[in-house]
């Protein structure tokens, strides 16, 4: 892993020096994507899958479905220059290269035969095989959180717990039909903003330091108390 590391940084740190990257960056992002690629699969296949490896999991996992609900709020929004370009072979392409962004074009192909929006909302949002959709990670991300802190899946004994309990079980009920009623960006926005707490909580429940407390002061308080 660190050996992949190590070279995964000094191509990057390479290729920094090099101009003509960002007038063709397509080498340099396959590169990108296949040292991670090859990393993730070095640690998934020698390291114990204890806590160290169950916390690498959950920010992976999270940043995954972070990614992607990014990728489909962007594409909502801004790749068309005009509205009447919905539903137009230069929609479905966009819509085809979200799903390649995400190496999810030949999943969603062997699945759907056609290329819909509410079928790729379907797919990145709800799908629970693809390994990028969203109920894929959060569900996933539950798993290391319990593994973590010893919690039975259903319980949840801090704050990190009690969100991520909260977001499994609404998409564990959400249908692609509430959601397009929604509103694809208000229902991105919301999980987003669900998410970015959820991060916060992880660090105040595993991270943040704390003022220790000292002997006078913990015997002071035992004296308190008594009283």
């Amino acid at each position: 892993m660190w050996e992949k590391l190590n070279s995964f940084y000094h191509m990057v740190k390479a290729t920094e020096s090099t101009f003509h990257t960002l007038d063709s960056p397509s080498d340099f992002l396959r590169d990108v994507k296949e040292s991670s690629h090859l990393f993730n699969g070095i640690a998934d296949a020698t390291m114990s899958h204890g806590i160290g490896w169950n916390f690498a999991n959950l920010g992976r996992l999270l940043e995954r479905a972070d990614k992607t609900s990014r990728l489909l709020d962007v594409k909502y929004f801004t790749l068309l220059p005009d509205t009447t370009y919905v539903g137009s072979p230069t929609d479905d392409m966009q819509w085809a290269d979200v799903l390649r962004s995400v190496s999810g074009f030949q999943s969603y192909r062997r699945r759907y035969h056609g290329i819909t929006v509410e079928r790729i909302i379907e797919f990145l949002v709800l799908d629970r095989r693809f390994p990028r959709a969203i109920h894929y990670c959060i569900p996933n991300a539950c798993d290391s959180l319990n593994a973590i802190s010893g919690t039975q899946t259903g319980s949840f004994q801090n704050q990190s717990e009690r969100l991520m309990g909260q977001l499994r079980s609404e998409l564990a009920y959400s249908q692609v039909d509430s959601v397009v009623a929604t509103g694809l960006h208000e229902f991105i926005d919301s999980r987003q903003q669900r998410l970015s707490e959820f991060g916060a909580a992880i660090h105040e429940d595993f991270f943040a330091m704390r003022q220790p407390t000292s002997a006078f002061q913990t015997q002071l308080q035992r004296q308190q108390f008594d009283n």
